[in-house]
Order: structure tokens, then C-alpha cells, then sequence
């Protein structure tokens, strides 16, 4: 379910938290460019981590923005670019590990967009 409203994606997350094992969110939110998510993100990712997502996974802005981790789960803020050859050659992979014991973990794994729109890591 697509909303801009909080109450309705943290109630869809809520939700789905109900019925599977693991809930990882994808959302399009931030400003273009900017270094970091806006406060008004920030708050509501730490808000879909605590309706029940075990990973938030942002895009927008078209740069990569730092990982956060809240109540032990990753908020990846912005993955920056990956197929979209533009002038910002920088990008990431969002690496979730989910262990037997349901712990989460995540990191950014750095890419670089190479002609035609070509992702390498590292």
C-alpha cells in the first residue's frame, strides 16, 4: 500500500509484521542531494522500524547516505544510483543479513556506476 501518511505505512507494516517472518520496507523520501535524511524521515523511518520492518530500504536523493541502525535494525537513507548513469558515479548495495536467531544486521557496500550505466562494487 502506497501512502504518504505515517498512521496508514506504519499501520501496512503493522500488518504485514503480523503475518511474515521478515518485513523489509523500500520507500522513496528524501531531498535530492542532500548528504542526509530530513527530520521529518528520520522520524519516520525509526517509526517503520518500530511498527515492525526489519529493514528500511530508501531511495531519491541520488546520492549514497549513511546507514543507520535503530532498535538493531538498518535504515538505509539513500542507496544514491545504480543503473542511472548520470554525473554522480557513486553508489551502494544494501547487504541485509538475517541470522537463524532473527537478528539483523546491515552495511553499504560501495559501487561505482561505470559506462552505460554498469555497477561495480567496491
Amino acid at each position: 500500500m502506497a501512502s504518504d501518511d505515517p498512521a496508514v505505512v506504519t499501520a501496512a507494516i503493522a500488518a504485514a509484521d503480523e503475518i511474515a517472518d521478515i518485513v523489509i520496507v523500500t520507500i522513496h523520501w528524501g531531498i535530492e542531494l542532500a548528504p542526509g535524511p530530513t527530520s521529518a524521515d528520520a522520524a519516520l523511518g525509526r517509526a517503520m522500524i518500530e511498527a515492525g520492518a526489519d529493514a528500511v530500504l530508501g531511495q531519491h536523493p541520488h546520492v549514497v547516505q549513511p546507514m543507520s541502525t535503530y532498535l538493531d535494525r538498518p535504515i538505509f537513507w539513500s542507496l544514491g544510483n545504480f543503473v542511472w548513469h548520470n554525473r554522480i558515479s557513486r553508489s551502494a548495495v544494501a547487504e541485509i543479513v538475517v541470522d537463524p536467531d532473527g537478528t539483523v544486521t546491515g552495511r553499504l557496500i560501495p559501487a561505482t556506476i561505470v559506462a552505460r550505466g554498469r555497477p561495480v562494487l567496491g
